[in-house]
């Protein structure tokens, strides 16, 4: 790796033969970033004064982007996402799911993620029931 460290991805992707959709990443489609340094309001170095720019955007650069930001204790959340790829229920309901295994790590940090349970009953039924419907759909035979 360190031997070809100055090699360009511009360049492999040119030399491979790949196809390259120009609208998407190259290298991810999905982002998480975790901002836990607090920033000072302003700062005054010999003489020069530094802002904090916030250049956050609400346009997506990646399919999925969660990033989360630290202040006073507290950890706010931010999701960018595709709405060419993604409906907002999906997102929503995607969001819903996060804030409950987090809860659950948070009340037991020894749990195993897949002991923790996203859905209420009612859902689990709506759930097997669609997935019942579908292998039933699978395996019928069907007659012209």
């Amino acid at each position: 790796a360190y031997d070809h460290q100055n090699y360009q991805l511009e360049e492999l992707l040119d030399n491979i033969s790949f196809k390259r959709d120009v609208s998407r990443n190259p290298l991810f489609d999905v982002i998480f970033n975790l901002n836990n340094i607090e920033y000072e309001a302003d700062l005054k170095l010999n003489g020069m004064e530094i802002k904090h720019l916030n250049l956050e955007s609400d346009l997506s650069r990646v399919d999925l982007s969660l990033t989360g930001f630290e202040n006073n204790s507290e950890i706010y959340l931010k999701l960018v996402y595709s709405t060419n790829l993604f409906k907002q229920e999906t997102i929503k309901r995607a969001m819903e799911d996060l804030i409950t295994i987090l809860t659950k790590v948070a009340e037991d940090s020894e749990i195993v993620l897949n002991e923790i349970q996203l859905f209420n009953a009612d859902e689990e039924d709506y759930i097997l029931k669609e997935k019942n419907e579908m292998n039933d759909l699978r395996n019928a035979e069907f007659s012209f």
